[in-house]
């Protein structure tokens, strides 16, 4: 089953340095002569700001509006990573669409990927994380890991699986809807690390079972939403959260990528994000 027919993929991403108020707009091919960047602050914006954005779980959005949206999001972060940025805080409110396409917004957490460092160690039991709870990837909610780029891909999907929920047209109102909507734990302030952790574990490892993503896919199929459940189905194929190590981890625990091998990770991420897309384009097929 397709979705639609229609694609469209424009992101338009330009760089400043910190401290510029007013960075002068400059055309795509202009980019290269931009001044280095500073590792511990970049921003993205569009070439003229826009007034017609809207973030992802706006109500008006279809399903088909979101996967073409992903598609932009996930070309985008690759786009990103290629010049060896990681955004580090990829969030609802922080993935704006606009009539040109997806905007990635608030830089300030990002990170150049050679300039990393892994996270300080300090007192046992304290964690230090950063990004926006939700739809932070798991790796990053103990905040003893070096992120990778596929962490923003991870949130990334948190982030969909946030406006498909949202923008689901069943009312809230219905209880078996709004207790698997719960589950999710969406927009949960008070919600502990742990907690949080546990719901990643059962978004990837129970796709299959009787978890909160098989109820939500039965909610979608009753609806005759087919398309949402294939969806789904896309995002969660990635093999996702992506184990790492580096210097400060044990040579036991050496597990996935070499969290310092720009290489390693980028060819990985490349191979992720070229199969994601192929199938969702299928999808829009």
């Amino acid at each position: 089953m397709v979705c639609s027919r229609w694609f469209a993929h424009s992101v338009r991403v330009i760089r400043r340095v910190a401290g510029a108020r007013h960075p002068a707009k400059r055309r795509a091919n202009q980019i290269s002569t931009l001044s280095p960047l500073v590792p511990r602050h970049v921003e993205a914006m569009a070439f003229e700001s826009p007034s017609d954005t809207r973030k992802l779980n706006d109500v008006s959005l279809s399903v088909t509006d979101l996967i073409n949206a992903a598609v932009q999001i996930f070309l985008a972060l690759f786009d990103v990573f290629n010049r060896e940025i990681i955004h580090r805080d990829i969030s609802m409110g922080n993935i704006l669409l606009t009539t040109d396409g997806i905007l990635l917004i608030d830089w300030e957490t990002g990170r150049r990927f050679k300039l990393d460092s892994p996270p300080p160690s300090g007192p046992v039991g304290e964690r230090k994380v950063t990004g926006t709870l939700d739809t932070m990837a798991y790796y990053m909610l103990d905040g003893k890991h070096m992120p990778l780029p596929h962490d923003d891909l991870e949130s990334a999907v948190y982030v969909l699986l946030k406006a498909l929920t949202q923008t689901f047209k069943n009312p809230l109102e219905d209880p078996e809807w709004q207790r698997n909507y719960a589950r999710f734990k969406w927009d949960k302030g008070d919600i502990g690390i742990d907690d949080l952790k546990l719901v990643r574990d059962n978004l990837w490892s129970q796709k299959g079972k009787r978890g909160i993503i098989h109820d939500i896919k039965q909610t979608f199929r009753e609806a005759d939403e087919h398309c949402a459940v294939q969806f789904i189905d896309v995002l969660l194929s990635m093999p996702l959260p992506q184990e790492r190590w580096s210097s400060e981890t044990k040579l036991s625990d050496h597990t996935g990528l070499d969290a310092t091998n720009y290489d390693a990770v980028h060819k990985s991420l490349d191979t992720i994000i070229q199969d994601v897309v192929k199938k969702l384009r299928a999808l829009l097929a």
